[in-house]
């Protein structure tokens, strides 16, 4: 009793119908009939109150018990019907539970299954965004290097222009050279010859 008495206390509702039965049966067994139903009553209660099923199921079983050893059969006969009746609501709540967990592994599988296509998708896009990133690299390198290297004929292409501009001007000035000793050595040969012919 004091075992009762502390699930009470701590809420364990389940526990007190299970105790009430336990008393139950035990009473029924020593032939105490009436105190047996007394505590069936109380195990009843408890179970039906805070839908314990395998309570409320041993509880319908000890009345049956009870009803037939007192020979009211009508009664028993009632508690067969209600022990089919909470059978089936077992078995209808059971298949529920089996239903609504089959339903969520589905919900959970096929969200997994999205979120394994939005990761592969979100993969994909990252792949593509770093090829393109890449091939942006790859392209501006090939610029710089392109760029670079015209640069450089540029740069070339000027010395070779400016070493030739000064290759003409050379030539231009011994040109000029040439002439200036030509026209000195006739100016020369033609003072010389008028001086003689003087």
């Amino acid at each position: 009793f004091d075992v009762i008495k502390i699930e009470k206390e701590i809420k364990n509702y389940g526990g007190v119908a299970a105790t009430y039965n336990n008393i139950s049966q035990v009473l029924f067994e020593s032939k105490n009939f009436d105190e047996s139903k007394k505590y069936n009553d109380s195990a009843y209660y408890y179970s039906k109150k805070y839908n314990i099923s395998n309570d409320l199921l041993t509880s319908l079983d000890n009345y049956i018990d009870y009803y037939e050893k007192i020979q009211d059969f009508k009664k028993a006969s009632s508690y067969y019907k209600k022990i089919i009746i909470a059978k089936d609501s077992l078995a209808k709540k059971n298949n529920y539970e089996k239903l609504h967990n089959s339903e969520v592994k589905y919900q959970t599988e096929k969200k997994e299954k999205q979120l394994l296509i939005q990761n592969a998708k979100i993969a994909e896009k990252n792949t593509i965004i770093v090829g393109v990133v890449a091939l942006l690299l790859f392209s501006i390198l090939i610029g710089y290097f392109i760029y670079n290297r015209q640069k450089l004929k540029t740069i070339q292409l000027l010395k070779e222009r400016e070493l030739q501009e000064a290759l003409v001007k050379i030539e231009t000035q011994n040109k000029l050279q040439e002439q200036r000793l030509k026209i000195s050595r006739d100016l020369h040969d033609n003072i010389g010859a008028q001086l003689t012919f003087i």
